[in-house]
């Protein structure tokens, strides 16, 4: 057995040992991979969950906006006495005389 023999079977055996070692790093990098999907799959699951939850609210609140501002904006239907009432009550302010004269017509239609 000569010196190059010997360094080819040290050189042979720390090979093979490498080669061991990559296959074992890589078998555990594939290991962590595969978890990886799985927890980004399962979280992006529970994402889209959240955000229909968010949408459905999101739209029921927007209705209801849309519902309180059309309220709002929409003139209110005045009854025949509120329109006479705001009709009559600047000229009565305005002229005394007519809210006596009225008030004595309303006494005369009650007897």
């Amino acid at each position: 057995m000569d010196a190059q023999f010997l360094i080819s079977l040290v050189v042979g055996v720390v090979s093979v040992v490498l080669a061991i070692v990559a296959i074992w790093y890589s078998t555990q990098s594939e290991r962590r991979s595969n978890e990886n999907y799985n927890r980004t799959k399962d979280l992006l699951a529970e994402i889209d969950k959240k955000a229909a939850i968010i949408e459905s609210t999101m739209s029921s609140t927007q209705d209801k906006l849309v519902d309180t501002v059309t309220a709002i904006a929409r003139p209110k239907e005045q009854t025949q006495e509120e329109i006479l009432m705001t009709s009559l009550l600047p000229s009565l302010l305005e002229k005394p005389e007519l809210l006596e004269r009225l008030a004595a017509l309303g006494e005369q239609g009650s007897d």
